[in-house]
């Protein structure tokens, strides 16, 4: 049985996992994720079939194989839940369901090769309207970096050093990730990152948009290396 029923903990492969059974037969695994709204994005069988019985260390081998794809690591991410369907020749079947409950419109961000990709997941269901997407450097924390379009976003972006705010809006729904992205150069310099505040205004009027962009950095999840330094 798992020790926890959490999508997160299982996609991330520390869900505990074990299988008892006599010797001679074998069990095969099967996920089946769905997004927030029901629709299915994926269903296939994890690895080949393993001997019984599995233990965690079987089971945590097989699942780290299994998601070493960058296609399907990415739509474990997109997921509400996961169905896992474990079958046992003759012995029987048992389903064991994960979920989570993610924010309609959120970034998901994982890192691979050292390199940090963010991508816009939106399950707003407003398709009258498309989401609005900003990005914010460290280097730069009050100016907008543009163009940033929303096509990137959803397929997909590699973060460049040393990272920024990534801002979703879609209705009134919304999600803020500020990503650190290891070192801007090489050596103990490249640990921390150089602001600048000129494009500032001494405009009284221009208050209001700066106490904004302040709340973005200070209501964002933080993700990566020195994040919390760098947000500091």
């Amino acid at each position: 049985d798992p020790d926890d029923a959490d999508l997160d903990k299982f996609w991330r492969n520390k869900v505990s996992l074990s299988v008892n059974g006599p010797e001679g037969f074998a069990a095969t695994f099967h996920a089946t994720l769905q997004s927030a709204d029901g629709k299915e994005i994926s269903s296939e069988q994890v690895g080949a079939p393993m001997d019984l019985p599995v233990t965690p260390e079987v089971w945590h081998g097989s699942f780290s194989r299994f998601l070493n794809d960058q296609t399907r690591a990415w739509r474990y991410l997109e997921a509400a839940t996961c169905a896992l369907t474990i079958s046992a020749d003759t012995l029987g079947t048992c389903t064991l369901q994960f979920e989570h409950e993610p924010v309609p419109v959120r970034w998901v961000v994982r890192s691979r090769r050292r390199k940090v990709i963010v991508r816009l997941v939106d399950d707003s269901g407003q398709e009258e309207t498309e989401p609005k997407v900003s990005l914010y450097s460290m280097e730069r924390p009050f100016e907008a970096v543009l163009p940033f379009p929303l096509e990137v976003a959803k397929s997909g972006y590699i973060v460049e050093p040393p990272g920024g705010t990534f801002v979703a809006e879609h209705d009134e729904y919304r999600d803020i990730v500020m990503v650190s992205a290891g070192a801007a150069q090489k050596g103990f310099k490249g640990l921390g990152v150089k602001s600048s505040f000129s494009e500032l205004s001494r405009n009284v009027h221009a208050l209001s948009t700066y106490f904004r962009l302040l709340g973005l950095w200070s209501d964002a999840r933080l993700f990566g290396p020195l994040a919390v330094e760098r947000d500091g």
